[in-house]
């Protein structure tokens, strides 16, 4: 780890294994010690996410695990700033910097999409863990997409994430999600060097379901 820090520091770019590395140590400590990962963040946040790392994580439980919990839990959402003891241990911390730190329109943002969310027309809870596959000779190897899919994990309506596609020539003009068939969305996720297109299956097969879950997913994730 020291040698990957030296790298940050010397704005060096790390290699694959290097990456993979940063990306476990971050996750470990994240959860393990929240106030030195706050002190590692706070460093070098602004690198990391430059270079490596499109959404790098300020706590262990975020904005995804909160939107996630509220769809299923919706009679909390008008009252979550005044209803800490309601949401999981894990989420208080950043239920905490989100009632003292958010801006008017992150909130009015917020709000909207929580008012718009009809939990009974999002698929149905996973019952089994969550499947992720890579294109095979691919795992963990393209910056930025393992990341991807752990803030995907986090909502319980999708069961299997693959990725079938890696284009180094003629890159996605933009990220997006696009629903494919009534179990199954596709998406896109590019980063400095290639687009790579990738499966979400869903836990049940109901087109409207998916239309749905696949406009919810693209608000949060891109605000379209």
């Amino acid at each position: 780890m020291r040698s990957i820090i030296r790298k940050l520091d010397r704005e060096l770019l790390l290699n694959s294994e290097e990456y993979n590395c940063l990306v476990e140590r971050l996750k470990i400590l994240r959860q393990q010690s929240p106030d030195s990962y706050r002190l590692f963040y706070d460093r070098y946040a602004p690198v990391i996410l430059e270079e490596y790392i499109p959404e790098l994580p300020l706590f262990s439980s975020d904005l995804d695990d909160f939107i996630s919990f509220l769809c299923f839990n919706p009679e909390l959402i008008d009252n979550w700033e005044n209803n800490f003891t309601s949401f999981p241990l894990e989420l208080h911390p950043f239920l905490t910097y989100l009632k003292s730190s958010s801006e008017i329109r992150f909130k009015r943002w917020l709000n909207d999409l929580l008012h718009s969310s009809k939990p009974l027309e999002l698929p149905t809870k996973r019952e089994k863990e969550l499947v992720v596959k890579y294109e095979e000779g691919n795992p963990y190897k393209e910056t930025g997409i393992k990341n991807h899919f752990d803030r995907l994990s986090r909502y319980p309506f999708i069961s299997r994430l693959q990725t079938y596609r890696y284009l180094t020539r003629s890159k996605a003009v933009r990220d997006r999600i696009e629903y494919l068939r009534p179990d199954q969305l596709g998406g896109i996720f590019t980063n400095k060097e290639k687009s790579i297109y990738y499966y979400i299956f869903l836990t049940e097969s109901n087109e409207h379901k998916a239309r749905y879950a696949c406009s919810f997913l693209n608000q949060i994730f891109y605000g379209s």
